[in-house]
């Protein structure tokens, strides 16, 4: 590493790339927009999709799309209420 990114040297014999396998599921939530898991199986059954890899849906939820749906807690009510300005 030089600075802040990586060299590549193409003169050098033996180089390493390492490769990442993600869930094809994931995968497609991710490029459809989030779209829902059930919607996914649809378009696979249905045939919508060109070149839509056969997957099976696990039931889980990405971490962006929990922060999407989560409600904010109300703000903590106090007993105390000031009488005077100070």
């Amino acid at each position: 590493m030089r600075g802040n990114s990586f060299s590549l040297n193409p003169t050098l014999a033996e180089q390493v790339v390492f490769s990442i396998k993600e869930n094809v599921v994931e995968l497609w939530h991710k490029r459809l927009e989030h779209y829902h898991y059930q919607g996914l199986l649809k378009l696979q059954k249905c045939e919508m999709v060109r070149d839509l890899l056969d997957f099976e849906v696990i039931s889980t939820n990405c971490r962006a799309c929990q922060y999407g749906t989560q409600s904010r807690l109300p703000f903590p009510t106090t007993t105390w209420r000031a009488k005077k300005k100070s």
